[in-house]
């Protein structure tokens, strides 16, 4: 449907904006980290000086203090560590700025990476929620304006996925019986904010208005502004 296609088009430029706003800067400390691990040249650290923290539990910390040398300067780094340090041990500066230091050629990688995992992962959620509710969007559009109208039997409110503070969302349930063919459809409608009513024990309830696609039960929009216009 055209309709669709620009909806979600626009999604997408949407997304794309917000996805490099989310990735572009640790993807760019992802790199250097990766560069200083192909470049980075090894040698000799000597250990100066270390302070010792033991903690509640008795366990004790180093703050390591060192220098090394790129053959021309001397330069001082320090780093901390659960173990008592050598007197010597091998450090990874970047031959370009040799004050840029390391004990582990990978150590500038790894939490950059999972890092840019983590902002992956987050714009690609970001990005599936934003598609998705574009493509409900013109759903319901076209299901109101070309789609059949069918009263369904509320039969149940269950609590949602998604929750802001202490609020919970809630979900509709409701069936259809098609008289016709026979057959029960459920429905089960997003999750709502709304404050919707809970069924008891003799409750009349209206019924809920529900469009269907003229073809298919499987695309259907639960009108919950209808129904809470009715039962209120």
């Amino acid at each position: 449907m055209k309709n669709l296609d620009e909806e979600v088009k626009k999604a997408w430029v949407r997304c794309a904006k917000i996805a490099a706003v989310i990735i572009i800067v640790p993807a760019i400390f992802l790199i250097s980290g990766i560069m200083f691990s192909i470049n980075a040249i090894e040698t000799t650290a000597f250990v100066t000086d270390y302070k010792i923290t033991t903690d509640s539990e008795g366990d004790k910390s180093y703050k390591v203090y060192y220098e090394y040398t790129d053959e021309v300067d001397w330069y001082t780094g320090d780093y901390k560590s659960s173990f008592k340090p050598r007197k010597t041990m091998p450090v990874y500066y970047n031959p370009n700025r040799p004050q840029v230091v390391a004990t582990s050629r990978n150590s500038k990688t790894f939490w950059r990476f999972i890092i840019t995992a983590v902002a992956i992962t987050i714009a690609a959620s970001i990005t599936y929620s934003e598609i998705n509710i574009a493509k409900r969007s013109v759903l319901r559009k076209e299901l109101l304006a070309n789609g059949r109208r069918v009263l369904a039997t509320l039969t149940d409110v269950v609590d949602g996925r998604q929750t802001r503070g202490e609020q919970k969302s809630r979900n509709m349930v409701c069936e259809f019986r098609d008289e016709a063919t026979g057959d029960t459809h459920v429905f089960k409608s997003d999750d709502l904010w709304d404050d919707i009513p809970q069924l008891g024990a003799g409750q009349q309830m209206p019924p809920v208005p529900v469009y269907v696609d003229n073809s298919s039960y499987k695309k259907f929009y639960i009108a919950v502004d209808e129904f809470l216009e009715e039962f209120l």
